[in-house]
């Protein structure tokens, strides 16, 4: 009821030449019972509700219009919240996505502020088995690439499969500062994907962040059940000394973990791997499916907690998913952290809890859960 009330509100407040317009309500709403280690510094665990590890939160309006030639006019709107409380997320009501379009045989070309498609990170979660979702996606992407992208113009052109494309976030301040720009390439015929992307930011004071990505999912059906995917993807980012990760409305923003703020203490350089497996469990029921990946990331020189010591990320998850249909799924998962080095003593720290900037918690988080996801 409420889908269809906001539906209608919409609907009626466009002005006539609107109405002819193709609106879609679409989202997910999810929940979890997650229980986790090391959540404060003194070692305690907790007990939580939070999104499953295989969706995300949202709801979104999309809408077009045939404008003739073979042009469309386009826009979308998405707004994330949190299941448990119905608070918005990503610091502002339409704060996953709010953009407006056109499309033609030339390409397409959208502005606004863009979510993940054309920058770096684009490349992550199309090959990541869970698409970045959860809570699992603890070494990318906020670390090193951003997802969203304020201010943001991007075009792409697509040729069947095939498609390359460029995006600029302009960072609307003086010297180039808080600007990003990126370009993007590779072949897309979902679940198969194969692609590139490269991207440069520029925080408020005019450092300097780069990261590429390159990655492949692929369908392996002669020595498996079909629909099961191989998983691979590597990045390499750089950062200068001092180059801080801003909140909504820089050009690399990241407000899911607690890096907000800090300052990089020293110029850093990191090599990332992923390397994971979607599996449909057709031996016991077609309804069953396995998706697991693991995650290595080495910065060899200073991580964001030390400008004296480099450090490794590791991260392993399984996500055992039951579809009641195509929307709904009942989920099992697990997941492992082990940060050392230069990155020890960050889970359960008070930096993870955002309260304040000090690695003095454990160096391995384990966690499992079970949830219930829907799609519309």
């Amino acid at each position: 009821m409420l889908l269809r009330s906001l539906s209608a509100a919409l609907a009626l407040a466009c002005c006539a030449p609107l109405c002819h317009a193709q609106l879609t309500v679409h989202g997910s709403i999810a929940a979890a019972i997650r229980s986790s280690t090391h959540t404060d510094p003194a070692g305690h665990g907790k007990v939580e509700m939070t999104p499953t590890n295989a969706s995300a939160q949202f709801i979104g309006f999309k809408g077009e219009e045939a404008l003739g030639d073979g042009m469309r006019a386009r826009f979308r709107l998405d707004a994330g919240f949190f299941t448990d409380t119905g608070a918005t997320r990503h610091g502002a009501l339409f704060g996953r996505e709010a953009s407006v379009g056109l499309d033609g045989r030339w390409g397409t070309v959208d502005a606004g502020r863009l979510q993940i498609i054309g920058g770096a990170v684009e490349t992550l979660v199309r090959v990541d088995p869970v698409k970045g979702a959860g809570q699992v996606e603890t070494v990318w992407p906020g670390i090193w690439t951003g997802a969203r992208f304020d201010n943001a113009v991007r075009y792409r052109y697509d040729m069947g499969p095939w498609f390359a494309g460029g995006m600029v976030s302009v960072g609307e301040r003086t010297g180039n500062r808080g600007q990003l720009t990126a370009i993007s390439a590779g072949y897309l015929d979902l679940p198969r994907v194969a692609m590139a992307s490269c991207q440069a930011a520029h925080d408020g004071a005019g450092l300097k962040a780069s990261a590429c990505t390159a990655g492949i999912a692929w369908t392996v059906p002669r020595f498996a059940p079909d629909g099961t995917l191989v998983h691979a993807a590597v990045l390499t980012a750089r950062r200068e000394k001092g180059f801080v990760v801003g909140a909504a409305g820089q050009a690399l923003s990241n407000m899911d973990f607690s890096y907000v703020g800090i300052p990089a203490p020293a110029e850093s350089h990191t090599r990332f791997g992923l390397l994971g497996i979607t599996l449909p469990l057709t031996a016991v029921s077609p309804l069953w499916r396995l998706r697991s990946a693991v995650f290595y990331a080495r910065t060899p020189d200073a991580t964001l907690f030390s400008a004296r010591e480099g450090g490794t990320q590791r991260a392993a998850y399984a996500v055992l998913s039951y579809d009641f249909s195509r929307r709904t799924a009942l989920l099992f998962s697990v997941d492992w952290n082990h940060w050392s080095g230069g990155w020890r003593g960050y889970w359960g720290s008070s930096a993870a809890s955002q309260a304040a900037y000090a690695p003095d918690g454990a160096d391995t988080r384990r966690t499992a859960s079970i949830g219930l996801q829907h799609t519309f």
